[in-house]
C-alpha cells in the first residue's frame, strides 16, 4: 500500500474538497478514492469511504452525482507520498474540505 496526495482546483468554492490524502495500492485507486464523509448508498465498511468502480459507465453516474469534488477520476492530480505503514487499511487519512 502507499500513500498519496490528491487534489481538485475544478471545484473551488464554498463546501468543496480541494485535497486529501489517501493509502490505495496504486495511482488509479487513489484516484478512484471520494474524499466526502457524507453517508451514500455504497461504502467501504473498512475505510468509511465511497471507492468508485472502474467501470466507465458506473463511474460516471457516480461521479457526476456530487459537485463537492471533481467531475471524473481524470481531473484528480495524484502525488505519490511514500509507502504506507503495512497496518494502514485502504482509504481516506484526511481531507481539506472548504466550509462555507
Amino acid at each position: 500500500m502507499n500513500l498519496y496526495l490528491i487534489s481538485q482546483t475544478e471545484n473551488i468554492g464554498y463546501d468543496t474538497y480541494d485535497s486529501a490524502v489517501v493509502c490505495a495500492e496504486s495511482e488509479e485507486e487513489a484516484k478512484n478514492i471520494y474524499p466526502s464523509i457524507i453517508l451514500y448508498e455504497e461504502l467501504d465498511e473498512k475505510s468509511g469511504m465511497r471507492i468508485c468502480d472502474y467501470d466507465k459507465e458506473a463511474n460516471q453516474k457516480r461521479w457526476e452525482e456530487y459537485d463537492e469534488w471533481a467531475s471524473s477520476p481524470n481531473e484528480v492530480r495524484c502525488i505519490f507520498l511514500g509507502k504506507a505503514d503495512e497496518k494502514m487499511k485502504k482509504g481516506l487519512i484526511c481531507a481539506s474540505f472548504n466550509a462555507g
